[in-house]
This record gives structure tokens, sequence and C-alpha cells, in this order.
């Protein structure tokens, strides 16, 4: 995990996981990955405001799993 890139952002009240991950993935089935990454279980736990990280590469991240 020490080689993963982490991109942070702001969590935002319009955010969606599905979204981001399209954005950051090319693909919307990838939002699990962003929500395990930050340790979280769905879009709900998440707070406006809060920093959160997009773990990139995402073939790096896959290995993982």
């Amino acid at each position: 995990m020490s080689t993963l890139t982490n991109v942070p952002r702001i969590w935002t009240a319009v955010d969606k996981l599905y979204n981001i991950s399209d954005e950051f993935y090319d693909s919307p089935d990838y939002w699990w990955i962003i929500a395990w990454y930050n340790k979280k279980a769905s879009e709900s736990e998440f707070e406006v405001g809060e920093v959160y990280y997009v773990p990139l590469p995402l073939d790096d991240v896959l290995v993982f799993f």
C-alpha cells in the first residue's frame, strides 16, 4: 500500500461514490474501493467538508483484493 498515490478530496453535499469512481477509474463499478480505503461502508458515512482519499493507480489497488 505504500506504493499507492493518495489523491485528497473534500466531500461535498452532491458527491456520489460512483461518480468519483468514474472520474478516477473510468468506471462507476469501483466505488467500493474509495469507500473501503476511507474505512466507510457507504456514502452516508461521509460528511460534508471531510477530507477523503482516492487511491491510485487502480491496478495496484486491485492487487490487494
